[in-house]
């Protein structure tokens, strides 16, 4: 089975698979993958005396692209004065970054279901929706 990853929209879980995420009773309908039922059935707990290699890295979370942008212009005032003035622009295409879902075998229901997006500016992580801040700064 292939588990390349990517960002599936309207998937509605079945079997007791996903069905946190099924668009019909309020779920945001994106999964990791198009089928979550098959891939979920393919795997396991992890067979200590049995298993012989670690398959760590099968599984990739989402694409992330961001593009940030800066302006800002420098002007004299006076002799010893300047002023700087700034824009800047964090994820200017506004592109949806969503955190990777959760793969967890013992619960099923919410299964490569996504339901947050990244983003935390208070910690400094600007990844999130669109951010813009406007900067003045006078040096003398």
């Amino acid at each position: 089975m292939n588990y390349q990853s990517g960002r599936n929209l309207n998937v509605s879980g079945s079997g007791g698979v996903a069905t946190t995420g099924t668009p019909a009773s309020g779920g945001t309908g994106v999964n990791l993958f198009e089928n979550p039922s098959a891939v979920f059935n393919n795997f396991r707990p992890i067979l200590v005396s049995a298993d012989q290699q670690s398959s760590r890295g099968v599984v990739r979370g989402f694409p992330f692209w961001n593009l940030d942008i800066s302006i800002g212009k420098t002007t004299q005032l006076f002799e010893r004065v300047r002023m700087k003035i700034s824009a800047d622009a964090f994820n200017l295409a506004n592109f949806v970054l969503q955190s990777n879902p959760a793969l967890n075998i013992t619960s099923p229901a919410g299964f490569g279901v996504a339901t947050t997006q990244t983003g935390n500016p208070s910690t400094g992580d600007f990844s999130g929706p669109r951010r813009i801040q406007l900067g003045l700064r006078f040096e003398f």
